[in-house]
């Protein structure tokens, strides 16, 4: 398969008015406030070569990572992999990636519960990504000391640990 990646960053524009009123700047008003407008790419490289396959980019006070990633969605291919750092794992985005279709591959943070339905036999595990309401249902049963009757509600995954 061919290894893809995305990546997001800032970057300085030229201090003119129609720039900041365009891209406006990090921080708030003072010390901690950019030198210059800033705006936000994010691209899609493949990872052997480097090459740019796709890129976007718009407003640092506008537009998230999130956002962004979800204008590249439409340059996956057959034959793609597009591994996602921990803070690109959710429902949603998942759910927008594995509707094209294409494999995904995900880090997911520490702290997400997901718990196993069934254990396969390489030790990894079968699990569902919860919906949002469905996270919040499963966290207060949880803080509650009580198991959550049913199947979650949310995109059927499979975990791999990993060091």
């Amino acid at each position: 398969m061919r290894l893809v990646a995305r990546d997001g960053t800032a970057l300085d524009v030229p201090d003119a008015p129609e720039n900041a009123a365009t891209f406006g700047s990090t921080g708030c008003d003072g010390a901690n406030k950019s030198g210059n407008p800033q705006v936000r790419p994010m691209a899609l490289i493949e990872c052997g070569t480097h090459a740019v396959i796709d890129a976007a980019f718009d407003s640092i006070t506008q537009f998230s990572e999130h956002k962004l990633a979800r204008r590249l969605l439409a340059s996956l291919r057959p034959g793609i992999l597009l591994p996602a750092d921990r803070d690109f794992a959710g429902h949603e985005l998942w759910g927008l990636v594995e509707a094209t279709g294409w494999p995904l591959a995900w880090q997911i943070k520490k702290n997400l519960i997901l718990p196993p339905l069934w254990v396969l036999p390489d030790g990894s595990r079968v699990s569902v990504m919860p919906t949002p309401g469905e996270s919040r249902r499963l966290d207060n049963a949880r803080f509650q000391g009580r198991t959550p009757a049913g199947l979650p509600d949310g995109h059927l995954v499979r975990i791999i640990d990993h060091l």
